[in-house]
């Protein structure tokens, strides 16, 4: 079965409700970059051979990983994070988890 190419627009779209179904949030910089990173991958034409819908799923839980990764070497097990801590994707977390997906990626 072949699914059509999500525009730039749907794809962010789709990231924020997966996000908000994890019970994240993004920060302003988080959603810019994600904003920015799903124009890129389909300007490039690279939606489809990083996974179109599939590659979003996965790039909100690679993020999620990322942040959880980023407050335990913080606070190790020192000092209890706050929940906004906790719950929010910063534009790291978003940035490294972009930049993981895409390599080995070529450009069209």
């Amino acid at each position: 079965m072949d699914f059509p190419s999500y525009s730039a627009s749907e794809l962010a779209r789709i990231g924020r409700g997966i996000v908000e179904a994890q019970g994240d949030s993004l920060d302003e910089e988080a959603a810019v970059a994600l904003d920015l990173f799903f124009q890129e991958a389909v300007a490039g034409g690279l939606i489809d051979r990083l996974g179109n819908g599939r590659f979003v799923r996965e790039l909100c839980r690679k993020a999620a990983a990322l942040r959880d990764l980023r407050l335990h070497e913080a606070y190790g097990g020192t000092d209890a994070p706050s929940l906004e801590d906790i719950t929010t994707l910063r534009l790291d977390d978003v940035r490294l988890a972009y930049r993981e997906m895409r390599e080995g990626v070529a450009e069209a």
